[in-house]
């Protein structure tokens, strides 16, 4: 009885929200129609028609979790800031300074290097560092700076840790990890923002994981940085409840945990992920923990480059390079319900 319940619960899900199909309508490929989604974790997101040009975003808030591949790489334009969370990969970084460049962008007034030791978050940054002039850079370890400055004179460089904010005008970025009592491992100390503009706010992960959620990662090592971001933000008076959430490291076993997830209550959940050695990544347990908390799924490698941007902070438009679709639904409806490998086509 309750595989019964499940299931039907993941086809509405999965399906439901997903617009049927009418009768063909030739448009150009790639129109921009978004779906305007209010600020409010009881509406769903529905799904948006492919895009051919991205569209001229109001530029007050627009978060863009950039389609580097097995990397990570996050642009944030609010007001007249410029903001580059990781830098992804070295064999995407032409596609990264071709997206900066397309967007106008001529400087980086804030760089955070959220794991700074990892490769698929910074092997870019030799590029990014020699092209662009940047007048902050937050990163979990100035050590894996020393190579790169001689790019950056007049930078100023800072180890942060819980409660560095960053504010301008109706944007304020906080960082919930690391925390003060870090356990010096590299990937459990990697940065943990939230952003926020207005009333819509976003908590973006990087490496870090929840301790518990899976045994089905053999690279999760150091885990508890969930129970700890909650405690802390729970002491700082800082709220958690935010309707996007970007899933930490590709989306792992160890990724948003049943406790994040009711803390936070996501409308939507963004996995930045490609093709990986043994197709560890996205795992399935954490797609399903997604699924069954009624979250939304985007991940960049079905979807191209996911973009969420807001005039007023209050309501927001979703959009993508690729539709989020019926074949999309079907796709994660295999994986989630009937177990076919992520990575099967």
């Amino acid at each position: 009885m309750q595989k019964a319940i499940f299931l039907l619960f993941l086809t509405i899900l999965l399906f439901g929200c997903i617009e049927q199909p009418k009768e063909e309508i030739k448009v150009p490929p790639y129109k921009p129609e978004p779906t305007i989604i209010k600020n409010d974790s009881s509406v769903q997101p529905y799904p948006i028609t492919p895009i051919e040009e991205k569209p001229k975003i109001q530029k007050n808030f627009e978060l863009s979790f950039l389609n580097v591949g097995f990397g990570d790489s996050t642009l944030l334009l609010s007001q007249d800031k410029v903001i580059l969370i990781d830098v992804g990969p070295k064999s995407a970084v032409n596609l990264l300074l071709a997206e900066l460049q397309r967007r106008g962008v001529n400087k980086i007034d804030l760089l955070v290097l959220s794991a700074s030791h990892d490769p698929a978050f910074s092997g870019g940054l030799k590029e990014i560092v020699s092209t662009y002039e940047i007048d902050e850079i937050w990163t979990n370890s100035k050590e894996n700076l020393v190579p790169y400055l001689s790019y950056l004179n007049g930078t100023k460089i800072e180890e942060v840790e819980f409660g560095k904010t960053y504010n301008y005008g109706n944007l304020n970025v906080v960082v919930l990890n690391p925390s003060p009592d870090r356990v010096y491992n590299l990937d459990a100390d990697s940065l943990v923002l939230k952003i926020s503009y207005n009333n819509l706010c976003a908590l973006v992960f990087s490496k870090s994981e929840g301790s518990g959620a899976s045994t089905a990662d053999p690279g999760t090592v150091f885990g508890g940085v969930d129970n700890k971001i909650i405690s802390m933000a729970q002491k700082g008076g800082i709220s958690l409840n935010c309707p996007i959430l970007k899933v930490s490291n590709h989306g792992s076993g160890n990724a948003a945990s049943f406790q994040l997830l009711d803390v936070v209550n996501p409308s939507i959940a963004i996995i930045s992920v490609g093709p990986n050695q043994n197709n560890l990544y996205p795992n399935v347990s954490t797609l399903r923990r997604l699924a069954l908390k009624g979250i939304s799924i985007y991940t960049t490698d079905r979807l191209g480059t996911i973009t969420v941007s807001s005039k007023d902070g209050l309501d927001y438009m979703v959009f993508t390079d690729f539709p989020r679709d019926m074949a999309y639904a079907k796709f994660l409806n295999e994986v989630v319900e009937k177990g076919k490998p992520y990575w099967a086509n």
